[in-house]
């Protein structure tokens, strides 16, 4: 389904074995990121690209807790891949052609509870840590460029200004509750995400609407 879609999808793998990140796309991403034959591969392989199958998308599912030794975890993840999301929380990078990027996180960028009190709260402080690292690193060269850019310092036409929303869903998630995939917690990240998208939205008609009256 996902390789028949006409909308790009793409998400984000590690094979442990080799240690590589993977982005796995669909024919319409490949053709959208300007991917050529030769930048694809298998997992496991050298290429950084790879196509979107049932064993990837598992693979992208795997969380480390799951675990990797015994039969059944073979079994269930014969490629022996782990969520992408631990290396990259969000796939930002490759958008560079793109004028406005909205990122739906999951994970805030404010520690929205209490100082950590155990281990199961320390952990989950841990992965918050880690995984806003994974963001910053993330954005931090399209953010270089854009200030370049404004600063007038960087006048190439082969880079332009790119506007990154964040759209932030106001709870803690740590990763003892992904263990349990909960409906709710992707629903609120819909329903911010919609929100942020209808008001952008509205802002862009004004001007429009106003130079009628």
């Amino acid at each position: 389904m996902l390789n028949k879609s006409p909308v790009p999808v793409a998400f984000n793998t590690v094979h442990l074995k080799s240690g590589r990140p993977y982005l796995h796309i669909n024919p319409a991403a490949k053709k959208f990121l300007e991917v050529t034959d030769a930048e694809m591969g298998q997992a496991g392989g050298p290429q950084k690209y790879a196509p979107i199958s049932t064993e990837t998308v598992g693979g992208a599912l795997w969380l480390y807790f799951y675990g990797f030794d015994n039969a059944a975890q073979r079994r269930l993840n014969p490629l022996g891949l782990v969520d992408g999301a631990y290396n990259r929380q969000f796939i930002i990078s490759e958008l560079h052609d793109c004028d406005r990027i909205y990122t739906v996180r999951a994970t805030n960028t404010r520690w929205l509870d209490h100082p950590p009190r155990d281990y199961f709260e320390n952990e989950t402080f841990k992965e918050w840590l880690w995984l806003n690292s994974a963001y910053t690193t993330e954005v931090a060269g399209m953010e270089t460029i854009n200030q370049l850019i404004q600063k007038g310092a960087l006048q190439s036409p082969d880079y332009k200004t790119i506007e990154l929303i964040e759209v932030q869903i106001p709870l803690s998630y740590g990763p003892f509750q992904q263990l349990y995939e909960k409906k709710g917690v992707y629903e609120l990240a819909f329903n911010e995400a919609t929100s942020e998208l209808q008001e952008h939205k509205k802002q862009a008609a004004a001007p429009a609407l106003a130079g009628k009256r």
